[in-house]
């Protein structure tokens, strides 16, 4: 009788096998469920405890409390590291101080990073104090040991104050509050000049002057556009600036240019720590957007940052504001063709104002580039992107490129 029920025993046990593990397998994914609720619940009250901390309506009599909460710490553990001392230092440190934080990715670029050094170790008195936080993306709090050497070489080089593990950040704090500064912002000049070390453009944009900003490696192209806004501007009496900025690489190319432009005295150059400035802020500012799952938002700034990053790759481009207000954002064939076409709207000038005359004709000119934007495989590359001109989807490639100026 024992031996005939084995048969139906061993099914029952197959049976109970199969289903404790079906029943295991929908625990687990409903504790994981719970804890992405759980997670996403706590980024939202943590988001709105700091959007209160952050207000700039409340006056803090201490600093410590908006330190804390981005920077998180046990009681018995130094969560800084001095750049100076090389020595652990508690948060006490940065109390009743001005506090600049200093936020990035580890893939920091090394012109930007010694264009800081160079400025903080002149300043004699330093009327606030430097934190660099560093931003890494990781699905879990697991960090690779690649991440952790890169972490480690970055702030051994630092003379200010860093955060002592990457662990200790408040990354939801950061986002919120990245978030909130996108939505503060508009498409204006001094989204792309904000903090560059020459005074003379902001003075400019407070004596509402028109601006040129211009950049391209192609020298012939750059001395003409030079030439025939230097003229327009001669001829009709227009208070217009030319500034030329370059170009991301090719560096041999643009110190050519830059030395024509001086020489030939067609405007001014950004010095060579400004023009570095420019172009990692400007791809900053797209990677940020990158970061935050917004760059193809349907945003007027994303849209003109993708079209000057991708007019970078070209011949040349223009930006022509006034003041503040950026009213052009021109690809090198159209810009140019405008200012040599100057007789053909010159008469909409005394009426409309040089920009808007400017910006009238150049409207009507029928020249769509081909967009093209580049990314280092060191920085989070987005599976697809829109093209700024038509707004389809890009071709993705990947791309072996040497820039031998770059080494010279």
């Amino acid at each position: 009788m024992g031996l005939n029920n084995l048969p139906s025993e061993s099914s029952d046990l197959f049976y109970l096998a199969r289903k404790l593990k079906d029943i295991d397998e929908h625990l687990r994914q409903q504790l994981n469920s719970c804890y992405k609720y759980i997670g996403e619940r706590n980024d939202i009250e943590t988001y709105q405890i700091h959007l209160d901390l952050f207000n700039p309506k409340v006056i803090h009599n201490d600093n410590m409390e908006v330190v804390k909460a981005l920077i998180y710490a046990l009681d018995e553990k130094l969560p800084l590291l001095d750049g100076a001392t090389k020595r652990r230092v508690s948060l006490d440190v940065l109390r009743r101080k001005n506090v600049l934080l200093l936020i990035s990715s580890l893939e920091f670029s090394s012109d930007e990073l010694k264009i800081l050094e160079q400025i903080y170790k002149d300043t004699t008195v330093h009327q606030y104090e430097i934190v660099w936080i560093p931003i890494v993306d990781r699905p879990t709090f697991r960090l690779t040991d690649d991440m952790r050497t890169k972490f480690e070489n970055l702030r051994s080089t630092m003379p200010w104050y860093s955060v002592d593990d990457l662990l200790l950040i408040q990354k939801p704090v950061i986002s919120s509050r990245e978030e909130a500064l996108w939505r503060e912002e508009k498409w204006r000049l001094e989204l792309l000049v904000d903090h560059i070390p020459d005074p003379r453009i902001l003075n400019w944009i407070k004596e509402d002057k028109y601006i040129f900003f211009y950049g391209g490696d192609d020298v012939e192209w750059v001395r003409r556009f030079a030439k025939e806004a230097r003229k327009v501007a001669t001829a009709d009496k227009i208070p217009l600036e030319i500034v030329y900025v370059g170009k991301s690489s090719e560096r041999e190319k643009v110190n050519k240019a830059r030395k024509i432009i001086s020489k030939e005295k067609l405007g001014d150059v950004l010095q060579d720590q400004a023009m570095v400035w420019f172009w990692n802020r400007l791809e900053s500012l797209l990677f940020s957007k990158i970061q935050l799952g917004r760059a193809d938002d349907d945003d007027p700034i994303v849209q003109q940052i993708k079209k000057l990053l991708s007019y970078d790759r070209g011949v040349g481009w223009a930006v022509l504001s006034i003041g503040s207000n950026i009213v052009v954002n021109a690809h090198s064939t159209t810009v140019l063709h405008a200012l040599v076409h100057f007789e053909e709207w010159k008469v909409n000038v005394s009426e409309k104002g040089f920009h808007l005359a400017f910006q009238e004709y150049h409207g009507k000119l029928l020249y769509v580039p081909c967009s093209r934007l580049e990314f280092q495989t060191t920085t989070k590359v987005p599976d697809s992107m829109k093209c700024p001109e038509c707004h389809h989807l890009m071709k993705k490639y990947a791309t072996f490129l040497c820039c031998h100026d770059e080494h010279i």
